[in-house]
Formats: C-alpha cells, sequence, structure tokens
C-alpha cells in the first residue's frame, strides 16, 4: 500500500501546486496552505513511516481545515491518511477517514475496500456489511483481492450481525472463484457456513460446491456431525470420507511442492495438511526444509514468521515444550509482531500449568491491530490464565468480555468456558450452542472423539472435563436432536490447548 500512498499524496502536492484558479478562489487559497506540511507527509510516506504521516496529516483532515479544501484536494488527503493509518495498523483512524472517503463523489473502489478491512478490525460488522454490499455490487472482484487473512477476519464479523447466515453466504459466493489459495490462512469455516446457509435456503448445488471445497478433515468433520446434512452425506458419501479428504488435501499440496520447489508457500502447504492428519514429526521436517531454504525472489517477507510460528505449535503437539518455548521467548524479543508470540507463548504455559507466567505474556494492552476474533482470543487467554492463578473475579469479568465476541469467534468461547467456568457453565455453553444454528458447527466439532497425541497435562485435563460434562443427559439430549459423535483418527483442533 506505500506505493498508492506515496502516488496519492504526489497528486495532493499537484493540485495544491496548479495556480490555473484565481488567486482570491477560497479552495485554492485553503489548498496551498498545506502544500508544505503535503510535502513532508510525501517524504515520510516514501520512507516507510506511516504512522509518522498520519500524525503530520491529522491536523489537516480536522473538519474546519478539511471542509476548506477543494473537493478533489480533500478527498485525496483524507484517502491518504485512511490509507497510512490502514497500514500503521490504526484501524479505528483509518475506519473514521474511509468513511469519509467513501461519502465523496470522488471515492474509489479502494477507498470502499479500506471501509470493508479497517471496519472488520475495527469492530464494526455492520459498516464491513456496508462496505461489503457496495463492493458485492459494483466491484466483486476487487473484494478476492484482499489479503485472505483479512477476508477471515470480515467473515468473523460478519459473524456477529444479525443476518449472519445470509452476510457469510453472500461473502463465500464472492469468494467461490478464489484458486490462489494462501496455505496460511484457512478458508475452510467460510466454505462450511457457505455450505450451511445454501443448504438452509433449500439449494442443494450451491450446498455441495462449497462442501467440495473443504480440505480440512476438522471442518469436515463438523459438516458430518450435524444432522442438516444427512441426507446430502447420503447421496454422495465418496465427497463426505473425511479421512480421504485429508489425504487428499495432502495430496495436492506435495504435487504443488513438487511442481514449485523455489517457493515456501506449497511447503507450508504440505505441513499443514500432514499437521492436521497428526503426522508431525514430518510436518516439522518440511517447516525446517522450507526455513533453511529462505524466501525465493519477490516472495512474502512473513512467511519467516509464520513458519516459525507454525513450527511452534508442531512441537508443542510433539510434546516438546521446552523447544516451543524458547523459540517463542526468542521471537518476542525479536519480532514486530510481539503480541501473537505472546498469545502463543501464553497458551503453551497455560497447557503446562503455569499460568502465573501465561498472565504475564498477556499484560500489555490490546493492539488495535486485533480484530473480534484476536480479542476474544486474548480475553479468553487472560480468563484461563486469570483462573488458574485463583483470580475468579477477574476471571468471569473476562469471560464476560468474551460473551459479545462469541458469534466472531466461538471457539475462543468455548475454550475460555472450558477452561475457567463451572461444570455447569460448561454444560450451558454446549446446549445453547447445539441450540443454535450460527454456533453448532463449532461445539459438534468440540464434541467429536479424536486421537489426542500428546497434549500438555492441563489440556489433557480440559479436554477430559468436557468429555465427561458432554455425557450429561441434558448435553446428550441437545447433541443428539442435532448431531452425532463419530471417531477419527487424527487429532482434534485446540480446546484450551
Amino acid at each position: 500500500m506505500r506505493n498508492l500512498a506515496v502516488a496519492l499524496c504526489a497528486f495532493v502536492l499537484a493540485a495544491c501546486q496548479a495556480g490555473a484558479a484565481p488567486a482570491d478562489d477560497p479552495h485554492m487559497v485553503a489548498d496551498r496552505s498545506v502544500a508544505a506540511p503535503l510535502t513532508a507527509v510525501q517524504l515520510l510516506l516514501r520512507q516507510g513511516d506511516e504512522a509518522d504521516a498520519v500524525q503530520a496529516l491529522t491536523p489537516i483532515v480536522a473538519p474546519d481545515v478539511l471542509d476548506r479544501l477543494s473537493p478533489e484536494l480533500g478527498h485525496r488527503v483524507v484517502a491518504t491518511y485512511a490509507l497510512a493509518a490502514l497500514d500503521s495498523e490504526q484501524a479505528s483512524k483509518a475506519h473514521w477517514a474511509y468513511q469519509i472517503a467513501t461519502q465523496s463523489p470522488l471515492a474509489t473502489t479502494d477507498d470502499w475496500l479500506g471501509r470493508l478491512m479497517s471496519a472488520a478490525v475495527a469492530s464494526d460488522p455492520e459498516d464491513a456489511y456496508a462496505a461489503f454490499e457496495h463492493l458485492r455490487l459494483a466491484a466483486p472482484d476487487h473484494v478476492r483481492t484482499i489479503n485472505q487473512r483479512v477476508l477471515v477476519w470480515i467473515d468473523q464479523a460478519f459473524g456477529a450481525l444479525p443476518n449472519a447466515a445470509e452476510a457469510q453466504l453472500q461473502l463465500a459466493q464472492v469468494l467461490s472463484p478464489l484458486s490462489n489459495l494462501d496455505p496460511r490462512v484457512d478458508l475452510n469455516p467460510i466454505w462450511l457456513q457457505g455450505a450451511t446457509a445454501a443448504l438452509a435456503n433449500g439449494d442443494e448445488a450451491t450446498a455441495m460446491s462449497f462442501a467440495r471445497r473443504i480440505g480440512s478433515p476438522l471442518v469436515m468433520a463438523q459438516l458430518r456431525a450435524d444432522r442438516r446434512f444427512d441426507e446430502l452425506v447420503a447421496k454422495n458419501p465418496a465427497a463426505f470420507n473425511v479421512h480421504a479428504v485429508g489425504a487428499a488435501e495432502l495430496a495436492r499440496a506435495q504435487k504443488l511442492a513438487g511442481a514449485d520447489p523455489d517457493h515456501r508457500a506449497p511447503q507450508y502447504a504440505v505441513a499443514v495438511a500432514l499437521e492436521r492428519l497428526g503426522r508431525y514429526s514430518e510436518a516439522l521436517d518440511e517447516l525446517d526444509a522450507a526455513m533453511a531454504a529462505g524466501p525465493a525472489w519477490r516472495e512474502d517477507d512473513a512467511y519467516q514468521y509464520d513458519l516459525i510460528a507454525r513450527k511452534v505449535t508442531v512441537l508443542s503437539e510433539l510434546g516438546r515444550n521446552d523447544e516451543a518455548l524458547a523459540i517463542t521467548s526468542a521471537m518476542c524479543a525479536l519480532c514486530t509482531d510481539k503480541v501473537r508470540f505472546d498469545m502463543q507463548q501464553a497458551h503453551i504455559l497455560i497447557g503446562l500449568n503455569r499460568p502465573g507466567e501465561a498472565l504475564a505474556m498477556l499484560r500489555h494492552r490490546q493492539p488495535e491491530s486485533l480484530d473480534m476474533a484476536g480479542a476474544a482470543d486474548l480475553a479468553a487467554l487472560r480468563a484461563c490464565a486469570l483462573h488458574g492463578v485463583g483470580r475468579q473475579a477477574d476471571a468471569a469479568a473476562q469471560l464476560a468480555d468474551i460473551l459479545p465476541l462469541q458469534r466472531a469467534d466461538p471457539d475462543a468461547y468455548l475454550g475460555a468456558v472450558a477452561c475457567a467456568g463451572s461444570d455447569e457453565e460448561i454444560a450451558m455453553a454446549l446446549v445453547n450452542m447445539l441450540g443454535d444454528p450460527q454456533l453448532r458447527a463449532v461445539a459438534l466439532g468440540a464434541l467429536q472423539v479424536y486421537r489426542e497425541g500428546q497434549p500438555a497435562p492441563l489440556t489433557a485435563a480440559f479436554r477430559d472435563r468436557l468429555a465427561k460434562i458432554a455425557q450429561r443427559p441434558d448435553v446428550q439430549a441437545a447433541l443428539l436432536k442435532v448431531g452425532r459423535v463419530e471417531t477419527y483418527d487424527f487429532p482434534r483442533y485446540a480446546i484450551v490447548g
């Protein structure tokens, strides 16, 4: 985005320096008055100092100044401010500015994309949907250009809407032509949501097309457990074979890796597919090979951090927690994405029954870069750690903070309750989620029987507790009404640990 911001600012300067208008034209007088600070902004953007650029532009986007500028310059200034704010992870400021930019007759598709992305990160799902609706009708192909990690955030934000099923189905439909998938991002829940909503609308063909896109055995297990899909599964049993789905995904990834040995994306995809099947040692070998190879030309620099983060997860799943913690400690000190590694380290520490150390990793102020689901994950970790150190009132307060985010991240909500809630609260959460069409998949996924591998001690205790509570008559009644439990020869997705 930096090049675009520089280009916008260059346009601004050209407008400021134009001399066609009369000297007493009030807009031209105002435009020329901001030429000097905009020159400074242009230099900051060229240097990559987006945060300083936002600060320098703040006086110019103040209403009493912005309103005096010509419409063309005013729009370009606020759009430049918005883009710089988004690049520097100041989502609230970016969202405010993009709302102004998109109200202009000069609004561009990029302005609407910025409004959609910033609204999702700034926890404004209603405005994110308003921007999405504009783009869905005017420029759906541009939605598919959004970073796929951000697309997941948008989908999670839509989960908090009153019309969540409709919004998530529309998003899945817009994204359905995507073919170049980022293996670091899990779009499988989007395909399941699309299949579920299409089936509710009586559109079996569309439901089937989305179901066929599911490459995660865990997500396919959620689908199979849901009685709403019984008729579709009965008609196409081979398409819903969970273990076959995992094996096919691995075969696809290995084929891509063989055809493109120089890039790390295919290797990462192979590692993810192996991890999902519980083949952790092989996954670790793939990750180590990818890290040793280094980046290919023009490959995303962030891949190294993503590979490291995935390696930490796999080491933990192998029970090699000391090695995992050593890596996260080093990364917490060195990398710019400090919160991410702090949370990963806290997650491992909680599983090892070291809540005091975990809590120390979670004391920092919540950054604006966390979307709704990220905020729920952070609150869930805090609830677990606080519960572990005996601060029950504070843990209960964190659980209360997660509740409004439940629909954006039901996994975090259920994990937090399983860790910090009472038996009664866990049972109530399961019953309520099973009865809720939108939350059902996560509850069903948690109740399936998996090969557990080598979970950390407290993680194993949490899962045993969940399994016992699942046998309660009230939970069983809710479960059998809407789904079933099956047994799988691969690991579960993380419930707490």
